[in-house]
């Protein structure tokens, strides 16, 4: 299924939340979103989206790629695909077209799990032989860590990309992203990406998972929480971390996930966390399944604790995402208390009054 315009304009406008004063210069980008065309298809030559991967190595260097159609060092990217499953998976499947680095040779940078490090648009020269005029593209740049301990090996795309190179961040070749590069932090090593879902339905209300309660054992125990889970190998991007946690714990499967932002949670250990939040809609006028998880499956039901609370960072997501104008929501909202019931695992959690 192609990008949809809610996804793209999420992260812009998230993007532009961090960054407000490039509001004015990104306006093309905005009167593009604006308009019914498809801002993420090739073809639309009104202008449209590119990715591009920005990956950072263990001595702080910046990947380029000498592009062959263009003669110019730049990041890798490219346009985005029809199977592309969110913005970031375009960037990282760009980036092991053109240089055979794979997706899980590197991890998002903390803080830009699902936002963009960098937005540029830059005009594209007309190509008579391809029958495409002048156009623009708005380059959405997603910031990635190289985490392999080992030399990564090189394969390049032969008939697109002529070689690469290891740029100091002060000689990125891209003046908007060398700024913001040399105001990174490179020697803090990115902690393990988390992806949780902000799961709404019609009647605005969110969907809660109920933790077991045993401490020490699993994350806030006996507190009610998103669903979601850590990173695993075969994760690709953060968005296949959460649709395999959502499988996996309540059967669901949502068809638009959008990118929502980042949450930070502490540890056990003390150690702050990044939690990737994505938010969609629950269609279906039937409640969620049964947990599917071996944890709430082998533990029980019978072991809540007795006071169930929800902890301060979902309520807080709930309100930023009902003043998302993107998301559609009920008219009015009554906090309530959810039910006590021992064998409850899942519950609609009522949002916020406007």
């Amino acid at each position: 299924m192609p990008l949809s315009h809610d996804h793209i304009r999420t992260t812009v406008e998230t993007y532009l939340a961090r960054h407000p004063h490039e509001r004015t210069q990104l306006g093309a980008l905005l009167d593009a979103l604006d308009r019914p065309t498809d801002i993420a298809s090739r073809s639309t030559f009104t202008g449209h989206v590119t990715c591009g991967a920005i990956v950072i190595d263990s001595l702080g260097r910046v990947l380029h790629v000498l592009h062959l159609a263009s003669g110019k060092v730049l990041a890798p990217g490219g346009h985005t695909e029809p199977t592309d499953e969110s913005l970031p998976a375009a960037a990282l499947r760009e980036l092991h077209e053109e240089t055979g680095i794979p997706p899980q040779a590197v991890t998002p940078w903390p803080g830009y799990e699902t936002v963009p490090f960098d937005i540029d648009i830059h005009d594209i020269d007309a190509h008579p032989g391809k029958d495409e005029p002048g156009h623009q593209h708005f380059d959405l740049r997603f910031l990635f860590r190289l985490h392999t301990a080992n030399e990564v090996e090189v394969v390049l795309q032969e008939e697109e990309v002529g070689g690469i190179e290891w740029r100091p961040v002060d000689r990125a070749a891209s003046p908007s992203l060398r700024e913001k590069l040399l105001k990174l932090p490179l020697q803090v090593d990115p902690e393990t990406a988390n992806a949780s879902a902000l799961i709404y339905n019609d009647r605005g209300e969110y969907l809660l998972h109920l933790r077991d309660y045993f401490p020490g054992r699993i994350w806030e125990p006996g507190m009610w929480s998103l669903l979601g889970g850590g990173r695993e190998p075969q994760d690709a991007t953060l968005e296949h971390t959460v649709r395999r946690e959502l499988a996996e714990e309540a059967g669901l499967d949502i068809a638009d996930l959008t990118p929502f932002g980042t949450e930070y949670a502490c540890d056990d250990a003390g150690a702050v966390v990044p939690i990737a939040i994505y938010a969609g809609r629950w269609k279906h006028p039937r409640t969620p399944g049964a947990p599917r998880t071996k944890a709430s499956t082998s533990y029980g039901r019978s072991r809540h604790q007795p006071s169930r609370g929800v902890p301060r960072p979902i309520t807080s997501d709930i309100r930023q995402l009902l003043r998302a104008p993107s998301v559609p929501c009920a008219a009015h909202y009554r906090p309530r208390s959810i039910a006590d019931d021992a064998d409850l695992s899942y519950a609609w959690l009522a949002g916020p009054r406007r």
